[in-house]
């Protein structure tokens, strides 16, 4: 979203899904993977089918937040922290959304400032298998998702 949003694409209205697949073509990622996450977040997934689209607001915070919560997996972050780098992975116009009441039943706080992930399969946003990949292997930051994910391909 982030990376849209610097190139100009103003994902709360109608643009060229083409625009955003050469946008993120240029950091290597899979348009199926592409289309599977644009698929979660379109207003209406007919617009899909003659390449333009809309990102739902509410759909696309709610995303956002649970996939960063999940990536945290069972360690508490205090929640303005959270709630401050996840309101940095929106579009301007919709970090006002970014409030916990958008991930009810995704999270518990173990204390009134903290906040973590709830762990239930149903509700989970991205693969175990995934996650656990992300978390494995030297511990250095790696800033390209194929690196990230690389062990989890087949």
């Amino acid at each position: 979203m982030s990376a849209a949003t610097a190139q100009g694409i103003n994902l709360g209205e109608q643009f060229k899904m083409d625009d955003l697949w050469e946008l993120l073509e240029a950091d290597g990622c899979p348009q199926p993977l592409v289309k599977a996450v644009i698929r979660q977040l379109v207003v209406e997934e007919v617009d899909l089918v003659n390449g333009w689209m809309c990102a739902d607001r509410n759909k696309s915070v709610r995303w956002v937040g649970a996939t960063m919560l999940e990536a945290q997996g069972q360690v508490s972050t205090p929640v303005s922290e959270f709630q401050e780098a996840w309101k940095n992975e929106l579009p301007e116009q919709w970090r006002i959304s970014a409030t916990l009441d958008a991930l009810k039943g995704l999270f518990t706080q173990p204390t009134s400032t903290t906040i973590r992930f709830a762990v239930d399969g149903s509700q989970s946003t991205i693969s175990t298998a995934s996650l656990a990949s992300a978390r494995s292997g030297s511990g250095k930051a790696v800033r390209k998702w194929h690196e990230k994910f690389k062990n989890t391909r087949q």
